[in-house]
């Protein structure tokens, strides 16, 4: 179930970090400029959900791609369950500044300098789009 579970997390992990580029890249004006309205200084989990429809849907579809490549079957759906809810959880919590220290700043970095941090810290050190910001 662990091992399912990460999977998960991996692939939805290398989706949004590549759409998360492609809408910064591409469509920042039309779409992604609504996620980036609210200011990091007052960032919270209740004022954090401001995205562009296309944002929500299209955003969190990685986590479904092990399902076209592997065979999971209906044993999988735990895992599945439980990586969402973490994913979930982790996205609203990195963007409030009173539980940012679970994530390090990551995230709050991306909103005050906008050319880094698109993803988790692994991809961004992997394709040196990191960028380290002291609290």
């Amino acid at each position: 179930m662990i091992i399912k579970a990460i999977i998960f997390f991996v692939f939805y992990d290398i989706w949004f970090y590549f759409f998360h580029i492609i809408l910064h890249k591409y469509f920042y004006t039309s779409i992604h400029k609504l996620n980036h309205s609210l200011p990091h200084e007052i960032m919270t989990c209740k004022k954090t959900n401001n995205l562009h429809l296309i944002e929500n849907v299209i955003s969190p579809m990685g986590i479904f791609i092990p399902f076209y490549f592997y065979r999971f079957g209906w044993s999988s759906i735990d895992s599945f369950i439980i990586a969402s809810i973490v994913i979930m959880s982790r996205s609203l919590l990195r963007r409030d500044k009173r539980s940012s220290w679970l994530f390090e700043n990551h995230h709050i970095a991306h909103c005050k300098h906008l050319n880094c941090n698109y993803g988790e810290f692994w991809l961004d050190s992997t394709f040196g789009t990191y960028c380290d910001e002291p609290e």
